[in-house]
């Protein structure tokens, strides 16, 4: 460990990765709120949205991304139950938001900004 900060020491990397560190604390802070306020369905697009967002996104066609996980993955992220999770994804893919919904997820990144309310 006293290696890793002599070395950012010498390059000149501890104030950019104290600052990264702190996005990344307040980034979970932020979720961590939003898990806890906001009901079943805009937790789940809300989620959905920031993978879509988010560098594990895999571009797909004209505005669809695959978010990279499936719908046990998404049940354990919003905290919701499975069947909650294939009811909601059911939904969205009836309004189009959702292409696909058997892993990996595919959307529609405009589709579901639009529901999410952004």
């Amino acid at each position: 460990m006293a290696a890793f900060g002599a070395f950012c020491d010498e390059c000149g990397l501890v104030e950019e990765l104290t600052r990264h560190l702190v996005r990344r604390l307040r980034e979970g802070e932020a979720i961590r709120a939003e898990l806890a306020a906001l009901p079943g369905r805009p937790r789940l697009l809300k989620f959905m949205l920031r993978l879509a967002r988010s560098s594990v996104a895999v571009p797909q066609a004209e505005g669809k991304v695959d978010i990279g996980i499936g719908q046990t993955d998404l049940m354990l992220g919003v905290g919701l139950s499975k069947a909650k999770v294939a009811a909601e994804l059911s939904r969205l893919k009836g309004k189009e938001a959702v292409v696909r919904s058997r892993a990996p997820i595919v959307v529609d990144v405009k589709t579901l900004a639009a529901l999410a309310g952004e």
